[in-house]
């Protein structure tokens, strides 16, 4: 019999990073609309991990919102992201092709970070108070091991019962 073990974690809780400068890459990018209706564009920046720097995979959050109560974005509010991430297009007719761009692009942020309060609690967060765009090239993740790719030295077929093939 094989056992399988798993962990659990929380994932609702991230490491934070400090005020500072980080080269990140846009692991995730959706359009969402927050409860008062106004559309926005939701990037989850990682700090990367093929760069020597602090707090490596750790993720930063922007939110880049259209006009209030709308789902028009500005101009400039996107062409920052532009040029900033450099897409390999730059040519895009919709804001869903944008946005499926941006993902895995590289860029320089400075955080800060600030307190803020939500329905009465106290909250600590890093925002982005800049951004643009970085001399190093594309991410390069950091080689992984799947646990599919272990090759396992032993004979399954000595163990007797169990599964049978026709």
């Amino acid at each position: 019999m094989i056992d399988f073990g798993f962990e659990t974690t929380d994932t609702t809780e991230f490491d934070e990073v400090e005020n500072g400068v980080y080269e990140v890459y846009v692991s995730a990018c959706q359009r969402k609309i927050a409860k008062t209706g106004t559309h926005y564009i939701s990037l989850t920046l990682k700090v990367r991990d093929d760069v020597e720097q602090e707090y490596q995979n750790c993720v930063v959050f922007q939110n880049i919102y259209a006009k209030k109560g709308g789902d028009i974005f500005t101009r400039a509010s996107l062409e920052g992201l532009v040029l900033a991430f450099k897409p390999q297009q730059l040519v895009f007719k919709t804001l869903d092709d944008l946005i499926e761009a941006l993902r895995g692009c590289v860029a320089t942020i400075k955080t800060e970070i600030k307190s803020h309060q939500y329905n009465g609690k106290n909250y600590r967060s890093a925002e982005v108070v800049g951004l643009k765009s970085t001399n190093l090239g594309a991410y390069t993740p950091a080689e992984t091991v799947e646990e599919d790719d272990i090759e396992l030295d032993f004979d399954f077929s000595k163990l007797g019962g169990g599964i049978t093939h026709d």
